[in-house]
């Protein structure tokens, strides 16, 4: 019998992103930061990396902290008062565990924060 010729990502991709994720504790309320990011942002990050980039301008950093840690976590955490150096903190940490994982067999970029 022949192996089947079709895979459905979308649901495969759904089931695995369920246990992507963490949550932290920030201006006393609990967030859940998904650990899958776009893949047009982590090959931004290599990009940078590969070129020698070391800082990031605040708005790329913004942008890519959306992108990464979820655009309404983010926009209420901007209206709270975070500032940039401290999303950066949340950046990195959260790219420390992806990183993590994948250099245990489940990524590695270096960020300024």
């Amino acid at each position: 019998m022949a192996k089947e010729k079709f895979k459905d990502f979308d649901a495969y991709f759904a089931e695995a992103s369920k246990t992507d994720e963490v949550k932290i504790k920030l201006f006393d309320k609990e967030y859940s930061i998904p650990l899958d990011f776009p893949a047009a942002t982590v090959l931004e990050l290599f990009r940078m990396v590969e070129e020698g980039e070391d800082e990031i301008t605040d708005s790329k950093q913004l942008d890519m902290s959306m992108q990464m840690l979820g655009k309404e976590n983010v926009q209420e955490w901007c209206e709270k008062g975070i500032t940039v150096k401290q999303l950066g903190e949340i950046m990195k940490w959260t790219l420390s565990l992806v990183m993590a994982d994948e250099e245990n067999g489940k990524k590695k970029t270096n960020l300024k924060g």
